[in-house]
């Protein structure tokens, strides 16, 4: 994870989040919240 990226790129912090979910759904099944 390039968090230092996160912040140079304003549009990759949402990208990552959707990354972070899909992963998320992927291996717990649906994500809760």
């Amino acid at each position: 994870m390039h968090e230092i990226a996160s912040e140079e790129q304003p549009g990759h912090c949402q990208h990552k989040q959707h990354f972070f979910v899909v992963n998320f759904t992927a291996t717990h099944g649906a994500p809760q919240g």
